[in-house]
């Protein structure tokens, strides 16, 4: 099962009704992968789940809905993963339920593995972010300590020192650098 903490990552989701696949959460190579177009952010899935190994491979290249991923954090546990979705169960008042979330349909995801390999340059002296993103990206990985490094092509890297957590947000200038 998902962590409650993960249902964070729905926060991080777009919801653009141009760009559709931004409203999707992108489990690939044992990471949740999540951007609204201004943060990007991968998280190792075996730390906001209890999932094993074999079962975080099933997840391996697909999109879910973040509407869909709340749904699934409702549920006592996870059954089942096949291709078309994962199967999910809970228990009230003596009564069993199951329900199957369906994965996204394809769509072009961002390369986010691209974003991390941007090449580094100088940033501005006086730089903003919203401050309710950075709390929610902290949320989501279980720390409120990151470190905040210079990422190139006016972004800044995110990262935490327990956890293989990453992320990427773009930098809001606020000020001239002649300050």
């Amino acid at each position: 099962n998902f962590e409650q903490r993960a249902s964070h990552l729905c926060n991080l989701c777009a919801d653009d009704k141009f760009r559709p696949v931004l409203n999707n959460i992108l489990f690939d190579e044992g990471y949740a992968v999540v951007t609204n177009g201004h943060i990007i952010l991968m998280i190792p899935v075996n730390e906001i789940s209890n999932l094993e190994g074999y079962e975080i491979e099933k997840l391996n290249g697909k999109l879910i809905n973040k509407a869909a991923f709340k749904n699934l954090l409702k549920f006592d546990k996870i059954v089942s993963i096949d291709e078309d979705g994962i199967c999910a169960e809970m228990t009230r008042c003596n009564a069993s339920y199951k329900v199957k979330i369906n994965f996204a349909e394809k769509g072009k995801y961002p390369d986010y593995k691209k974003v991390f390999e941007t090449k580094k340059k100088p940033l501005s002296k006086n730089i903003s972010f919203n401050a309710y993103i950075l709390r929610e990206i902290c949320d989501v990985v279980g720390d409120h300590l990151l470190v905040m490094t210079p990422n190139g092509t006016d972004t800044i890297g995110v990262s935490f020192r327990g956890s293989a957590a990453k992320g990427i947000m773009v930098q809001v200038v606020i000020g001239d650098d002649s300050e």
